[in-house]
């Protein structure tokens, strides 16, 4: 099935959590290649070149971001250090899965025009492959579901059969005249309720919004 690729995440893997790195503009890559080693012997007659397979090279990803101090500052100690860090491309508007890969950032110029937004350019060269998982990752958004202050707790992003801790309400959503007391599948309450920082174990997309008594 096509799909577009709004809503696609770029994200870095951060003591076995998925962190978003900034807002994405585009991609591209990774462009990978593979060496052929010339295998032709003098009794070849065919007239044709013989190769075998070499070395292959996962290519190098770009990515056109806006970001904020905070995740410049995330970039900067990716590139200070000489580990490579875990990457994901996360389609999660699509729900088409994930790419994931491990990799360097070579260089991270800023885009300063007169006239319009500041960004920057990312080129992460690839070490090894790519993976791309079976199945998930999965989507879990928040929903504020009518309050009239707060702010929503940020998305998450959950891997297949590995269980993760939903969010609370940090960001102090409230309803005048009403309780906030967790989260359900329904924004009428009569879906699953799950109380913050339920461990939750399902792979599928999931939105989740406040619940209110």
């Amino acid at each position: 099935m096509a799909f577009t690729g709004i809503g696609t995440r770029f994200q870095r893997k951060v003591l076995g959590v998925w962190e978003d790195i900034a807002s994405l503009l585009s991609i591209s890559g990774p462009s990978s290649t593979r060496d052929t080693v010339d295998s032709t012997t003098l009794g070849d007659e065919d007239g044709f070149r013989d190769f075998i397979a070499g070395l292959k090279d996962g290519g190098t990803m770009n990515f056109d971001l806006l970001f904020n101090k905070g995740q410049y500052t995330g970039l900067i100690d990716d590139f200070d250090t000489d580990t490579p860090a875990t990457y994901q491309i996360f389609f999660a508007g699509a729900q088409a899965g994930a790419i994931q890969f491990e990799g360097l950032i070579t260089d991270f110029p800023l885009s300063i025009p007169l006239d319009d937004k500041v960004s920057i350019s990312v080129s992460v060269k690839v070490t090894g492959g790519i993976t791309i998982p079976d199945n998930g990752p999965y989507l879990i958004e928040y929903d504020a579901n009518g309050a009239d202050s707060g702010v929503v707790p940020a998305s998450q992003t959950k891997e297949y059969g590995v269980s993760i801790d939903l969010q609370d309400n940090d960001g102090i959503l409230a309803l005048a005249g009403s309780t906030f007391v967790g989260w359900n599948t329904a924004a009428d309450g009569s879906g699953i309720s799950y109380i913050e920082s339920e461990e939750y174990t399902g792979n599928e997309y999931l939105v989740l919004y406040a619940e209110w008594a």
